[in-house]
């Protein structure tokens, strides 16, 4: 095996450059759901991966995140606002569709239900989005990131992460649902891109700031030393959980 080859990771730079790509099917299914394309509201957008997407779909397309760092990232046709899920500013009854994406799971889903509703033209949906955890195209690369999430490095997640990992059936939806299949993303990857994907994790952050960085590093170890050159499929399941907000 070789040296260790340490893994650093440019958070800002890395979270628009590395993170998954959401499936070119999702905003038309979403948008598929709403008799009226007006106006789409992306909650918790961070760069605008799903919001920049919605532009194609709907008139117009709100962006908004606590973070204005990661607002500020964001480029393109939609607007984009740093504001709290639990405090919206925008009018009453102005939203056809409001998406939560990757986010969810970090909200007070209450308060950020309450705001939905309050929001909500006639016949809006709410659908909130989130992909699982990946699966690597190649049996023992695909093993040593697995081991590696599970093992000691998964403390370092936010309890919250379970939501995640359960493709969001546990959060609360008081919601009369709608059934979205949506497809997996797709992302052919050579091994540094990987090891930057994972860098923009939160429990990432976590276990460098607490002294683990090492777990990082010896994971960089072993897939430089499996991976190789080679550029394999990674695998992320997508879980759509929809509902009317509005008759």
């Amino acid at each position: 095996m070789p040296a260790s080859n340490k893994t650093t990771f440019n958070w800002g730079e890395d979270y628009a450059k590395f993170r998954p790509t959401y499936p070119d099917k999702l905003p038309g299914l979403l948008a598929g759901l709403v008799d009226d394309t007006s106006c789409a509201l992306d909650v918790g957008c961070g760069t605008g991966q799903l919001t920049e997407m919605l532009t194609d779909s709907f008139d117009t397309v709100v962006g908004m995140d606590i973070s204005a760092s990661q607002v500020g990232a964001a480029a393109g046709n939609a607007a984009y606002m740093v504001a709290e899920a639990s405090n919206l500013p925008l009018e009453d009854k102005s939203i056809n569709l409001v998406t939560a994406a990757q986010s969810a799971h970090w909200i007070d889903v209450d308060e950020f239900y309450a705001e939905a509703r309050r929001v909500a033209a006639p016949g809006a949906v709410i659908a909130l989005v989130s992909y699982g955890l990946c699966m690597i195209d190649d049996p023992e690369v695909d093993r040593i990131y697995q081991e590696f999430y599970q093992g000691e490095f998964h403390k370092f997640w936010d309890a919250r992460r379970v939501h995640v990992e359960t493709g969001l059936r546990n959060l609360p939806f008081p919601f009369k649902q709608i059934k979205v299949e949506c497809p997996d993303i797709i992302k052919t990857m050579g091994v540094e891109d990987f090891l930057s994907y994972i860098g923009t994790w939160s429990a990432s952050k976590s276990a460098q700031a607490q002294g683990s960085g090492d777990l990082l590093d010896e994971l960089g170890d072993n897939l430089r030393y499996m991976w190789g050159s080679r550029r394999l499929d990674v695998r992320w399941p997508v879980a759509v959980r929809a509902g009317k907000l509005a008759q």
